[in-house]
């Protein structure tokens, strides 16, 4: 039983319990807390930022909350502490008292943090980024698991709000109760939301935190997730170049780098040794930076990871067969234009009637121009005719024909048979097939079966996945079940994709080995 993942589990519904249509919240909270990092709630008054903020402390043992309200004749004193005056007095030293403060808190609400004053916002760009509080002469590292400012607006461009607003990973707009049961549930709802319900045995101890803090970064992060990442910002990049400066999205250096600590923490808590594709859809709340880029910076995540998250790329096996086919048609076809007339009515007597049937059992049947004009009076040559296979197709006759030209009008005979043909050319192409010689054959099927080994081996890793991880995919603590199912259904996709290329290799390795010395002639042909 994966017990990390089930205390987590038991965690979030525990703090989910009183709060209405807040999960997802409360599991981004808890997650960024975790992480170690910060989050910034976007939301009118009344929509449960601070009930949010303030069950979180909860989820620790020995979880310590400061809570502030900030305005704009906040001073540092209510936040870090007041100066000791003690120490003023007796060492002249410039020291607060941060016990009790947001220096000594693990569990930290800023509410209406854009009207911190900018001393405020100093100290805090240090505290979040350093997890360092600089307390007169001595730097003290600070103990904050988890960040937590709200506000129901964004920073205002040009206060240079745009350092602290960064330092802030994870976004979220919060809005009200939208299910009228919900809402009917929650105004006539007497318990306490702000009562601590959770058993202790479910609590993060301070050890645990320490210990998983470390081991977060022992997580792997697989070569498609960079990638993914990688083709994010390009699009972004190329996002920014259409858009006025004040609507582009700006996404730092320093944030990537936190976003990738926050997906390796999900993945830790799912009790996963590496990122997986479905926790790639946390960063769409780590990139916007206004409430019209939230859907947007969404579709592009789900689009990148529709279209280029799969480790298994089958359009290398498919450009590959492409390639050997080209080749393949290239060294084993010889092809030219070639014109035909039709041979049309047969005049004979009743003593060739069975003749005339055996003539025409093999269908409609065309003599080349070429050939034709190449035909004297009186002089016969033995020529092979085509007879029609398939709507534009044509084939050798299975015979030898004696051929002769018959003087007057557009006629032939045909063994004792004397036959018009018609006026119109019919245009064609010849394809002919060429045996190869056996040290190229033998190449041919070398290659052709080692496509068919990726291709099984690649389904066989599909197989694998599916057995044994598709059940965690679709069990993600953090990320919607909407969005897990997208990776599945790549995985679908990829699997029917990889399925219809292993049908096409197998049917050119068929045509490969049967190659024979043949000629196939296609008509443009009129009914």
């Amino acid at each position: 039983m994966r017990k990390r993942k089930e205390k987590i589990r038991k965690l979030l519904e525990g703090l989910s319990n009183g709060v209405y249509e807040k999960e997802e919240i409360i599991r981004l909270t808890l997650l960024s807390s975790i992480a170690g990092e910060s989050i910034f709630l976007l939301g009118q008054p009344g929509v449960a930022k601070s009930l949010v903020a303030r069950k979180l402390k909860f989820a620790f043992q020995s979880g310590q909350a400061f809570e502030y309200l900030m305005s704009r004749f906040s001073t540092p004193d209510e936040v870090f502490g007041p100066v000791s005056i003690k120490k003023l007095k007796e060492n002249d030293k410039y020291e607060r008292l941060t016990e009790k403060y947001l220096p000594g808190a693990n569990i930290v609400f800023l509410d209406e943090i854009w009207k911190a004053s900018p001393p405020i916002q100093n100290s805090l760009l240090t505290v979040l980024n350093e997890k360092i509080y600089r307390n007169g002469e001595q730097e003290m590292k600070v103990d904050i698991r988890g960040l937590i400012a709200a506000s129901n607006e964004l920073p205002t461009k040009g206060e240079g709000l745009e350092a602290l607003w960064d330092r802030f990973l994870i976004r979220f707009f919060v809005e009200g109760i939208q299910d009228r049961d919900n809402f009917e549930n929650m105004i006539s709802d007497v318990s306490d939301p702000y009562k601590d319900e959770i058993p202790t045995s479910i609590k993060i101890s301070d050890r645990e935190y320490q210990s998983w803090f470390k081991e977060i970064n022992k997580i792997e992060i697989p070569e498609n997730v960079l990638e993914i990442i990688d083709i994010i910002r390009k699009q972004i990049v190329e996002r920014n170049r259409s858009n006025e400066p004040e609507s582009q999205i700006f996404v730092s250096d320093r944030r990537w780098k936190k976003i990738i600590r926050l997906l390796r923490t999900s993945a830790f808590l799912n009790e996963r040794k590496s990122i997986d594709l479905a926790d790639t859809f946390l960063i769409p709340y780590c990139i916007w930076t206004q409430t019209e880029q939230i859907q947007e910076v969404k579709n592009i995540v789900i689009e990148v990871v529709k279209t280029d998250g799969d480790e298994i790329n089958p359009q290398l096996i498919e450009d590959e067969l492409k390639k050997f086919q080209i080749e393949f048609r290239n060294a084993s076809t010889r092809r030219r234009k070639v014109d035909y007339f039709e041979v049309l009515n047969l005049f004979s007597n009743r003593e060739y009637e069975d003749e005339e049937k055996t003539l025409r059992q093999e269908g409609r049947l065309f003599i080349s121009r070429a050939e034709f004009y190449g035909l004297k009076e009186l002089e016969s040559r033995d020529l092979i005719l085509y007879y029609q296979n398939g709507l534009s197709k044509l084939l050798p006759s299975s015979g030898i024909y004696n051929v002769s030209l018959v003087t007057g009008g557009h006629k032939i005979r045909v063994g004792n048979f004397v036959c018009s043909l018609s006026y119109t050319k019919s245009e064609g192409e010849e394809v002919r097939t060429l045996k190869p010689e056996k040290r190229l054959h033998k190449q041919w099927l070398e290659k052709l079966g080692q496509l068919e080994k990726a291709s099984s081996e690649s389904l066989k890793k599909i197989s694998d996945y599916r057995d044994k991880e598709v059940a965690s995919l679709m069990d993600n603590l953090f990320v919607e079940d909407e969005f897990c199912k997208i990776v599945l259904e790549n995985l679908n996709r990829l699997e029917n994709k990889l399925l219809f290329l292993q049908s096409e290799i197998q049917k050119t390795t068929a045509i490969c080995k049967n190659i024979r010395e043949e000629t196939v002639v296609y008509l443009k042909l009129e009914n």
